[in-house]
C-alpha cells in the first residue's frame, strides 16, 4: 500500500474511534511503523536521485569548463593571427 493510502486508512481508523479499542491499537501502531518505513524508503530514493543528479551536473560543469577554455584559446589564437596579418 502506498504511504498516502496507508495514512488515509489510519486517519479513518483513528477518526472512527479505533484508539478507544485496545485490540485496534496494535494495528494502528504497526501501520504507523509501516508509514515511517515507507517515508524512509522514499527519502532514501530521493536522496540517492539527488546525489546522482549532483554528480551529473558536476560532470556537465567540468565539460563546460573544458569547452569554454577551448573557445577562449581559439579566440586568442584568432586574434594573434589577425595581428600578425595586420602587421605584415
Amino acid at each position: 500500500m502506498l504511504v498516502k493510502e496507508e495514512i488515509s486508512y489510519l486517519r479513518g481508523l483513528i477518526e472512527g474511534g479505533a484508539l478507544e479499542q485496545p485490540d485496534k491499537r496494535s494495528e494502528i501502531w504497526n501501520r504507523l511503523l509501516n508509514v515511517f518505513d515507507g517515508l524512509i524508503e522514499s527519502m532514501d530514493s530521493v536522496t540517492q536521485y539527488q546525489m546522482e543528479l549532483a554528480e551529473y551536473v558536476e560532470a556537465l560543469d567540468e565539460d563546460l569548463d573544458v569547452l569554454e577554455a577551448q573557445v577562449m584559446n581559439s579566440q586568442v589564437d584568432d586574434e594573434e593571427e589577425e595581428n600578425k596579418l595586420g602587421n605584415d
